[in-house]
């Protein structure tokens, strides 16, 4: 069975199993499994878009070499649009806390959720809906597209304009990431509320993008594809990673932190759902997982160096992003720990789509950025 079967495989089977799951009447289960997986698709996708950003801002050049991987993980963004409208439409027929009859009615005899009838109103999240894939798809464009362009075309302009035009992408990725966790993750138990819960999906983003890139990059050297990436560029790719697992636990325990010193019924009643029951494994494995075993591996250089032992750690590293997704998304439904065969399903389905999305995307255009006139600066560079 050769390896490009595998995910088509892994699809049918998950399909399969997602329709018996549609028939077994539990609507907002369904809904919820659909938001983990497509939300960590999109954690690639976005992670990935801001790596390309982050390169043209700071006009890094040891990373030229690795970008045209990110910017073809980003084109898998379309397709996420797609699964988002389809998520929306199972979402407003009660997955999100806020589209239930029960909260609609509170927002009218609670005095502390007055402010948010407005935010949480259909027109409004499907406008904002809108508005942030917009902004994410033509910056997309704008930048991957203009970067291949730039491989025909040789012109050194587009550099100059990625690199102006990624200044208030930035602005623009921290509003509409911060609006994506509020509406799809907050607004799931939404008389909750966290100053802070923005930038912790910010984190785990940032990392998903890196992790699939890592792998992405394995894959096609595996290939014999992209012998121009040296352990030197691995080494600082790997740093990355180490860094950011670093600034995922920083963020995850000061949310976490405040929340416990304060003691805040309106705040507390969040986490002290995920601390019993059932939950209280998961939550304890989580930090494991996503800080304490990445960021000890990571500790040597020979690992981020080494091909082998980096790619388990980015593979665990999205693990660790899925898990993390369920143990936000699923305590909301009340229903306790679900993991039975229509969660297997969905990770069928979803790890098969994203398989298949990426083999595709990685063989769209070449596989350097040949147009980029610091390319060569990129190709000699060395710790």
């Amino acid at each position: 069975m050769g390896k490009s079967t595998l995910p088509k495989i892994l699809m049918g089977l998950g399909a399969l199993g997602m329709a018996g799951a549609w028939l077994a009447g539990d609507s907002v289960r369904f809904s919820a499994n659909w938001f983990v997986w497509s939300l960590l698709l999109l954690a690639v996708v976005l992670g990935s878009l801001f790596i390309i950003a982050l390169e043209h801002l700071t006009r890094a050049q040891w990373s030229i070499v690795l970008r045209r991987v990110p910017e073809r993980l980003a084109g898998m963004l379309p397709v996420l649009a797609l699964l988002f409208a389809v998520g929306a439409a199972l979402g407003l027929s009660g997955a999100f806390g806020w589209a239930t009859p029960a909260f609609r009615e509170a927002l009218a005899t609670e005095p502390h959720l007055h402010g948010k009838a407005i935010w949480f109103s259909t027109p409004f999240f499907l406008g904002r809906l809108v508005f942030i894939f917009a902004v994410w798809l033509i910056s997309w464009k704008l930048l991957a597209g203009g970067s291949m362009k730039q491989d025909e075309s040789r012109d050194p302009r587009f550099s100059l304009f990625a690199k102006r035009f990624s200044a208030p992408f930035m602005w623009l990725f921290a509003i509409s990431v911060s609006i994506l966790a509020v509406d799809w993750l907050m607004g799931m138990s939404p008389r909750w509320f966290s100053t802070i819960f923005g930038v912790y999906i910010f984190a785990g983003v940032f990392l998903s993008g890196l992790a699939a890139t890592v792998l992405g990059i394995l894959h096609l050297k595996k290939q014999g594809r992209l012998k121009e990436v040296r352990p030197d560029h691995l080494y600082s790719l790997g740093g990355f990673l180490f860094a950011f697992t670093v600034f995922w636990a920083y963020i995850a325990f000061s949310q976490f932190m405040l929340i416990w010193y304060a003691n805040l019924p309106e705040e507390t009643f969040w986490f002290n759902t995920r601390l019993t029951g059932g939950w209280y494994p998961i939550t304890f494995v989580l930090p494991i997982l996503r800080f304490l075993i990445p960021f000890f591996a990571l500790l040597s250089r020979e690992v981020k160096m080494d091909a082998k032992r980096l790619s388990w750690v980015a593979a665990l590293v999205l693990v660790g992003e899925v898990i993390d997704l369920y143990w936000l998304i699923v305590p909301e439904l009340g229903q306790g720990v679900l993991l039975g065969w229509q969660e297997l399903a969905f990770g069928l389905f979803f790890t098969g789509l994203g398989l298949t999305l990426a083999e595709a995307r990685l063989n769209v255009g070449k596989d350097l950025p040949e147009g980029d006139p610091n390319l060569d600066a990129s190709l000699h560079y060395h710790l």
